[in-house]
């Protein structure tokens, strides 16, 4: 019911500042591999390619916690309008102060419609392991675990989290996001013959994801549902892998930490696409599936894992896949 101060308590103790700063860095490495792919792309048109880097530019994120609350004061602030005592919000009765405070919450954000107000950045509550991007304000946030460890290599945190957060900033691009500009308005920003390129690359995911069966059901994936998120997903992974060789390039800190000797005998890349592929590792049940492939704008895990990384050559190099095999195929669906 108070998410606000169990995420402030939390991160307070567990989400030190070293955390806090590498998240920040890899955020900063994340937005420099996607200017790169905006600068290097060859279908973009000049003018569209800076409105593109500006919507960039003026993406907004949040690593964790609220920026705005950053002591007990800022805490103690938020929560001024609380009363709690036992004819209003206590431990006694719980139905009365869940809705007390849903009626604040709801009250709060209306108030929010009529200028800026800080908790329209909780798109949902920080206590929720997930992450997240809003359309119509360019901003994403991301929580740590279980996407990112202090204690792992590089490598294997750039294939979770790294991925993850370039996922959230394709979609600041993706067939929805496209649409709005950096302000979050809903406007066609981009020149039409680039706009036209654009769609016949998120044609080509369509209809590669749509040729796709799922294993457990035997149905067929929807291309046309899921492209939102497959746009992401096969973007991220790319943006991720740029973003740690760049940071690699700099960086040398944790560059040699121990590894149990079971995977000892994989490279640093191997490592990164082993993280990434652990992101969807789960035993979700034949019905779940049926009902994801007929509503969720996800794809089932295991298909995001295997076509996303199928579409992108280097992961092929790195691991010897053979020419024109599954995980390397002749044709390959891409935006950048």
């Amino acid at each position: 019911m108070l998410p606000v101060a169990v995420t402030y308590m939390y991160a307070k103790y567990y989400f030190t500042n070293e955390t806090r700063s590498e998240l920040r860095d890899f955020v900063r490495h994340l937005k420099a591999s996607m200017t790169l792919a905006l600068q290097q792309n060859e279908w973009m048109d000049d003018e569209t390619k800076l409105r593109a880097q500006l919507k960039l530019n003026k993406m907004l994120d949040y690593i964790a916690t609220p920026t705005w609350i950053a002591n007990d004061d800022d805490l103690d602030e938020f929560y001024s309008d609380v009363s709690f005592n036992k004819s209003n919000i206590s431990p006694d009765n719980y139905i009365r102060s869940f809705i007390k405070l849903s009626q604040r919450k709801r009250l709060r954000k209306l108030n929010s419609l009529r200028g800026s107000w800080a908790e329209e950045n909780l798109v949902f509550e920080p206590t929720v392991i997930n992450a997240y991007y809003v359309i119509m304000s360019n901003k994403f946030g991301i929580l740590q675990n279980p996407f990112y460890y202090v204690s792992s290599p590089i490598a294997m945190n750039f294939g979770a989290i790294g991925m993850v957060i370039g996922h959230e900033i394709m979609h600041g691009f993706d067939d929805m996001g496209s649409s709005y500009d950096e302000k979050g308005k809903y406007t066609d920003w981009w020149n039409v013959e680039t706009r036209k390129k654009y769609e016949e690359r998120v044609n080509c995911f369509k209809n590669q994801y749509s040729q796709v069966t799922e294993p457990v059901t035997g149905k067929k994936v929807n291309g046309t549902l899921t492209i939102g998120d497959n746009l992401a997903d096969n973007v991220g992974i790319q943006l991720a892998y740029t973003a740690y060789k760049l940071y690699t390039a700099t960086k040398e800190r944790k560059m040699d930490v121990k590894l149990p000797k079971s995977m000892q005998k994989y490279t640093k890349e191997q490592l990164f696409f082993i993280s990434f592929g652990n992101l969807w590792c789960n035993n979700d049940s034949k019905e779940h599936i049926l009902e994801q492939l007929s509503t969720d704008p996800h794809s089932p895990h295991r298909i995001r894992a295997i076509i996303s990384v199928s579409n992108f050559e280097q992961f092929a190099k790195t691991f010897q896949c053979k020419e024109g095999s599954k995980m390397n195929p002749k044709k390959r669906c891409s935006i950048w």
